[in-house]
């Protein structure tokens, strides 16, 4: 066996790996603006779309839930925009319930959740679920962690299934505003 040499070392463009470098800026800063636009967006539609779960319980019939909460202690809405919750089997018919959801805040800020939990298909087994880390992430951490086309099919398929519920939500408020519009009325006529 003879000592290897510089000569069996491929030779790499430099201006290549210039390139690479800055396309690589590049691409972290364009995804970055891309999601701070997408935010910018989508925030102020997050207050018709669902809340954030952060605990589920299920034991003997009966289940219970809890949600994420802001400053005021009031649930907060948001849009997911990635659902890596899975499910792995340790035995049968029960397992594990792991992974993280990326939510776009009302308040135009990302909220990443990771969950840790168990399942049972079992009648009458408990199972359940809780976050063990809520924390809201900027931009850039979005844009290191995540795949931007990702975000946005998600994000387009919830926004697809909130604009299917709007005219029926819409629908209910016009008609109870015209129930108490009639009710003023008939008070004012004495």
């Amino acid at each position: 066996m003879t000592n290897p040499t510089l000569n069996e070392i491929p030779a790499i463009d430099e201006t290549v790996i210039a390139a690479l470098d800055a396309e690589t800026a590049m691409e972290a800063t364009t995804k970055t603006a891309a999601l701070e636009a997408l935010r910018v967006r989508y925030a102020p539609l997050a207050r018709h779309a669902g809340f954030v779960q952060t605990e589920y319980d299920y034991a003997h019939e009966s289940d219970t839930t809890d949600h994420y909460r802001g400053g005021d202690g009031t649930k907060v809405h948001a849009i997911l925009a990635v659902d890596c919750f899975d499910r792995t089997t340790t035995d049968v018919g029960r397992g594990e319930q792991t992974g993280d959801r990326l939510y776009l805040l009302e308040s135009g800020q990302w909220l990443r959740i990771e969950r840790t939990g168990t399942w049972s298909a079992w009648s009458g087994a408990s199972e359940g679920w809780s976050c063990g880390a809520i924390a809201k992430v900027t931009d850039e951490e979005v844009a290191a962690e995540y795949d931007l086309g990702e975000i946005v099919k998600e994000l387009s398929k919830q926004l697809t299934i909130m604009a299917t519920k709007l005219p029926a939500r819409l629908s209910g408020v016009r008609a109870r505003t015209e129930a108490a519009r009639a009710l003023l009325d008939a008070i004012a006529k004495g």
